[in-house]
């Protein structure tokens, strides 16, 4: 599968610079490539410090930056796709730098990574039945107590004195 989508990327690369050079010219079209990765760094760099505020905050609080770890995820994405010469891969990382583009990943996301991995497994009921199972016999060891111990095989020099 990934072979097939880096040789589609590579062939959508090479139309897209073929098409935009022959509308504006070669050197232009590499004028355009390096505005590009400098205008999108730029902007990778502006948002990467404000998610990078946003997850102080967070913690400060003591709340958990899951959302700030994910847009800094993306943004990472997106600085690495920006950096790589082309047009398309401009256009998905620039993509990446949109919040509700973003949001929509993640729900896009967890939707195919929960349906990947769910498949096969317990159903729902069987899941109910086997908490339930646990949960009882965490109820019936609740008399247990733990201890750790050491064993001294001489007692105590205010023993022996005595």
């Amino acid at each position: 599968m990934m072979p097939v989508l880096f040789l589609s990327l590579c062939l959508l690369e090479g139309l897209a610079f073929y098409l935009v050079g022959s509308l504006v010219g070669g050197w232009w079209t590499v004028g355009l490539t390096f505005l590009t990765t400098l205008i999108g760094l730029v902007w990778v760099q502006r948002q990467g410090l404000a998610v990078l505020l946003a997850a102080h905050r967070k913690t400060a609080l003591q709340e958990a930056p899951l959302t700030e770890l994910y847009d800094g995820l993306c943004l990472a994405l997106a600085g690495v796709l920006i950096v790589l010469p082309g047009f398309v891969t401009d256009l998905i990382g620039f993509s990446l730098l949109f919040t509700p583009f973003r949001r929509f990943c993640l729900e896009f996301g967890a939707d195919i990574f929960i349906g990947a991995f769910s498949f096969g497994m317990m159903d729902t009921e069987s899941l109910r039945q086997e908490t339930a199972r646990r949960q009882a016999e965490a109820a019936a060891d609740a008399d247990i107590i733990d201890a750790d111990y050491e064993v001294v095989d001489e007692p105590p020099k205010e023993l022996k004195n005595k």
